[in-house]
């Protein structure tokens, strides 16, 4: 198996779950979301992936260059339709990972 591969599916499948399951609005829970997805690295994304992580990690840690906490003042100065669509993107992210007819998608061992 792919453990890198597999272990960037874990902690996209947990911030896909915290956008679905989280309590309160979209801000909220792009919050709670950005608290995993902010450990990523752009180098655990296989090539054909990193054109979206780019998008969603440009828009959200644009709030790092402000000593945010972990997002929150960048995704409070968002519109619910930009959070909409941020979270959108790493639903689609994560989705693409798994990808069964790419070729890093397949086990290696």
């Amino acid at each position: 198996m792919n453990y890198q591969l597999d272990n960037l599916r874990i902690n996209l499948f947990n911030v896909v779950r915290d956008l679905a399951t989280g309590k309160g609005e979209i801000k909220g829970r792009l919050k709670i979301a950005y608290k995993t997805f902010h450990k990523l690295r752009s180098e655990e994304f296989p090539a054909r992936l990193k054109e979206s992580w780019n998008i969603i990690d440009s828009n959200l840690k644009k709030s790092e260059k402000e000593n945010d906490n972990f997002g929150e003042t960048v995704i409070d100065k968002m519109d619910d339709e930009t959070c909409v669509d941020l979270a959108t993107l790493i639903c689609n992210l994560m989705w693409d990972s798994v990808d069964p007819a790419t070729e890093e998608a397949k086990p290696t061992s």
